[in-house]
């Protein structure tokens, strides 16, 4: 299934993007922006590409995909509260 996101904030021939190309779509929006396609057989294995990125991003239109990406970022939350922080002298 495809997977659409809604704008990255960088132009569809800059570097970082034209790196991307290897997963999905690229379509330009305008000069500062573009639309990337990507698929995947579960949100949450979208959700799992999609933690490559390091470029952000939002979604576009699927509830489905957008739930994943809050699930997995409420375990990461909950998981990066749980360090324990060396001590100090």
């Amino acid at each position: 299934m495809a997977w659409d996101l809604d704008r990255l904030p960088v132009p569809a021939d800059s570097d970082k993007v034209r790196d991307l190309a290897t997963y999905g779509t690229i379509e330009k929006i305008d000069n500062d922006s573009c639309r990337l396609t990507m698929g995947a057989d579960t949100p949450h294995s979208l959700v799992f590409l999609l933690s490559f990125l390091e470029i952000d991003f939002a979604v576009e239109s699927s509830v489905e995909l957008a739930q994943a990406l809050q699930d997995v970022a409420d375990r990461f939350q909950r998981a990066a509260g749980q360090v324990v922080k060396p001590a100090t002298n």
